[in-house]
């Protein structure tokens, strides 16, 4: 009989110790699954923060793009309004030169 509560023993304390292992197995085997999600957690939210700071650069860019466009067709507009009024004061120039010249042969004595 007792041979036989020793082999019960046995049998009861390896079923024991292979539980054990199953269940130190079973915790190693979440923890390692915890720790996959934690880094692919890490992964995606710095995925997300390159997207964020992608999208911020051009959208930047894109602002400057458009100011540097303004900028650019303001001063084509202040160049042309010049010319406008260079050409103006060229022609009232030339209007008051040729009566200038008008009234210098008028009053010349060489047309007495």
């Amino acid at each position: 009989m007792r041979g036989l509560c020793k082999d019960e023993d046995y049998a009861f304390l390896e079923k024991m110790e292979k539980q054990h292992e199953d269940k130190d197995s079973l915790e190693e085997q979440m923890k390692e699954g915890k720790d996959d999600r934690n880094r692919q957690r890490q992964i995606r939210e710095q995925q997300e923060r390159l997207k964020d700071l992608e999208n911020c650069r051009k959208e930047k860019e894109l602002l400057w793009r458009h100011h540097v466009a303004e900028l650019a067709s303001t001063q084509e507009q202040r160049l042309r309004d010049r010319q406008a009024r260079l050409r103006c004061f060229r022609d009232f120039q030339r209007r008051v030169l040729g009566e200038e010249m008008f009234l210098n042969a008028l009053l010349s004595p060489s047309w007495f």
